[in-house]
């Protein structure tokens, strides 16, 4: 499919400089944006009033310079050749992209589309992301037509783009993907609960063909969207891969955000008879029980630096302890601290290590964020818990020192840490049966609709799967 032409337009009085310099600025912030999505000291709150709003604030400023803007600045940028001069060609194709989505003329998602299909697949990516960002009256509807007109080559590139929207998608692409490779496969499996009003039963004859999948990344899928729709049957397979040696960490995550008391203390004995891996201990903290709590605090003396991270996150999480309390956390260096009296004295050389070893962990494929967790005094925090322990129920499910319900989840999401709110917000999906699907890689205006929505519902996070 071919570029559409663009106006020609007349542009006196246009002032470039300032136009790029709005450009850059965006760019590094829509950076630092989509870094908060996944780091633990920020919130949805908090990145809406500071990155998310300044990101704003340089979009209009390119709107307002109209057609001669895209045509000279941002147009070219999401070229196949137009990244070739950029600092982050992520964040030049994705700014560019909801630049020009945002202008006041009609078909921008069309141009947008058609420039999906110049780019090799990496590069189409980053218009994706911005596609994903889209929010203003009539976007689901604008975006689900423009995919209509696309190759089907770029088919699983879409259904993701949906996904993270929490929108339906084209039951004839979807139908096509699950018949594709495993990247196409799990790209529909996402979208597939989409389909459960329309095709009825059915979904759930799909959904059965793919749990017996011999990969472990399409069964994981499957088993998530079987249960978004209510499938017992994958709640029980579920439950029987946890028992299994080799669990994958996103079966883990399913037992900690919507098992039942019984699951629970099942992932807290897995946990207290050796099987300490990351990702249980990740999990212990969505479970929100005060065993978990008393748990994490024992783990808080482990020979592993990473999960005694994860452990004091685990733990703040169900007992609502500050993570930046200053009384129960180790002085350290944190992101972008600098000496500039002494830039290779003892504070830089700790600074480099420091880095060296997010480096490595990321290297190892492991999750580098975790390096960047508060380093808990094991003594603070366990005095803290022996005057704390005795006000939490060990029936109870806890959030951030409360008991869980609608009200509270809301203003965990809202005021949590952002690494935590995709698997709580994923959590409020399966409890919902998707009727409900905050989408929380979105702006904030987005998620705060769909909380809206979630407001009307009535789900209690006390329940198990099976009795939601």
């Amino acid at each position: 499919m071919s570029l559409p032409p663009l106006p020609r337009t007349r542009s006196e009085r246009i002032l470039w400089s300032v136009l790029e310099e709005h450009f850059e600025d965006a760019q590094y912030l829509f950076l630092g944006w989509e870094d908060g999505l996944d780091r633990a000291d920020t919130s949805l709150r908090g990145l809406a009033a500071g990155p998310e709003r300044r990101f704003a604030a340089h979009v209009r400023g390119l709107v307002h310079g109209g057609m001669p803007v895209v045509e000279r600045i941002l147009f070219p940028a999401i070229r196949a050749d137009g990244a070739d001069e950029a600092f982050d060609e992520r964040a030049q194709r994705a700014t560019a992209a909801l630049s020009i989505l945002a202008q006041r003329v009609p078909g921008t998602e069309r141009l947008i589309a058609a420039a999906t299909e110049e780019l090799a697949p990496e590069s189409a990516t980053h218009l994706h992301r911005a596609l994903q960002l889209w929010d203003t009256n009539g976007s689901d509807r604008a975006l689900w037509e423009a995919s209509l007109r696309t190759d089907a080559r770029s088919w699983p590139a879409w259904l993701r783009t949906f996904a993270v929207r929490g929108q339906p998608a084209d039951e004839n692409m979807v139908n096509f993907c699950l018949r594709g490779d495993p990247s196409s496969v799990l790209a529909a499996l996402a979208v597939v609960p989409d389909m459960a009003a329309s095709v009825g039963d059915r979904v759930h004859d799909v959904l059965d063909y793919f749990l017996n999948s011999k990969d472990p990344k399409i069964r994981v899928a499957a088993l998530r969207a079987g249960l978004q729709v209510g499938s017992h049957r994958a709640w029980n397979l579920c439950r029987e891969w946890f028992e299994s040696p080799a669990v994958p960490p996103g079966i883990i995550e399913l037992i900690a955000v919507v098992g039942s008391s019984d699951d629970h203390q099942a992932l807290i004995k897995s946990v207290v008879d050796g099987h300490i891996s990351e990702a249980r201990v990740w999990a212990l903290g969505f479970s929100g029980r005060p065993y978990a709590a008393h748990l994490c605090m024992q783990l808080l003396r482990h020979r592993d630096e990473r999960i005694v991270r994860l452990a004091f996150e685990a733990f703040c999480a169900i007992t609502g302890l500050p993570p930046d309390n200053p009384q129960v956390t180790v002085a350290e260096l944190r992101p972008g601290d600098r000496d500039l009296a002494e830039p290779d004295g003892e504070f830089a050389a700790k600074e480099a290590a420091r880095d060296a070893a997010v480096e490595a962990d990321a290297a190892a494929g492991l999750d580098p964020a975790v390096r960047r967790l508060p380093l808990p005094k094991p003594e603070a925090v366990e005095a803290w818990w022996a005057d704390a322990k005795g006000r939490f129920d060990p029936r109870r499910r806890f959030w951030s020192g409360r008991v869980a319900n609608l009200e509270v989840a809301r203003a965990v999401y809202i005021n949590g840490p952002s690494r935590r709110r995709h698997l709580l917000g994923y959590e409020m999906t399966l409890r919902t049966r998707s009727r409900v699907q905050p989408s929380t890689r979105a702006f904030a205006p987005r998620q705060l609709r769909q909380l809206g929505v979630l407001a009307e519902s009535s789900i209690d996070p006390q329940r198990g799967y099976l009795d939601i």
